[in-house]
């Protein structure tokens, strides 16, 4: 396995109730998660072109 991934969910989304419904949000996704081991993450990397700012993907970062 790769120690580098691109383009990964790193979660299944948040569970959303609605009376007897029940779906999933939006899995949350990062442009690279880094792995000391398979299935360890030990970071996540948001990435932003040279058209933003830097604070620009710090939101979408945390």
């Amino acid at each position: 396995m790769q120690q580098i991934r691109e383009e990964v969910s790193f979660t299944k989304g948040g569970i959303i109730v609605r009376g007897k419904l029940v779906t999933r949000g939006k899995a949350k996704r990062a442009d690279y998660v880094l792995y000391y081991k398979p299935n360890l993450p030990i970071a996540l990397i948001e990435a932003q072109d040279n058209n933003h700012y830097v604070g620009d993907g710090i939101q979408q970062g945390e």
